[in-house]
């Protein structure tokens, strides 16, 4: 038996890099993922690659998320993981951030987390978990990514 089986996970973010990686190494553990992105067509090719279930959403939309933890459990019955992933990162020096630059942090970050939050918690019990990724600057590669979900799983 592997440490996720029976186990849904919600990975937003999930369409590319970090993300995918956590969702990758969920599915390699036996859970059953949904991943959600703003990109339909990458985040369809992604769940395809990995075997599961795509949704395009916005984090910055508490509609978007809503509408992704109902399809989430009307789809799989449940959810036991959730794994706010998704925000906008930035790659400048401080002195060349824009205040609409910070506000797109703050509402994928901050905001995106709390809308999903919200969405999920009327679903999620004990022993359910809620995991926030959060970075300033990273640029993580989806086989890096695989080692760092792997190790975390194996404790």
């Amino acid at each position: 038996m592997n440490r996720l089986d029976g186990k849904v996970a919600l990975v937003t973010g999930g369409g590319q890099g970090v993300g995918l990686g956590i969702a990758r190494a969920m599915v390699a553990a036996g859970a059953r993922v949904v991943l959600v992105d703003r990109i339909n067509d990458r985040v369809e090719q992604a769940a395809a690659a990995i075997g599961a279930i795509g949704l395009a959403g916005d984090v910055v939309s508490a509609s978007d998320a809503a509408r992704c933890v109902d399809e989430t459990v009307r789809r799989l019955g449940r959810l036991d993981i959730l794994v706010n992933n998704a925000h906008h990162v930035i790659g400048q020096p401080l002195l060349e951030v824009s205040d609409e630059s910070l506000e797109t942090v703050y509402a994928t970050g901050f905001l995106g987390t709390f809308h999903f939050m919200k969405a999920a918690r009327p679903h999620i019990g004990r022993g359910a978990s809620i995991i926030t990724v959060s970075y300033t600057h990273l640029r993580a590669h989806e086989t890096k990514a695989n080692i760092v979900c792997r190790l975390l799983l194996e404790k």
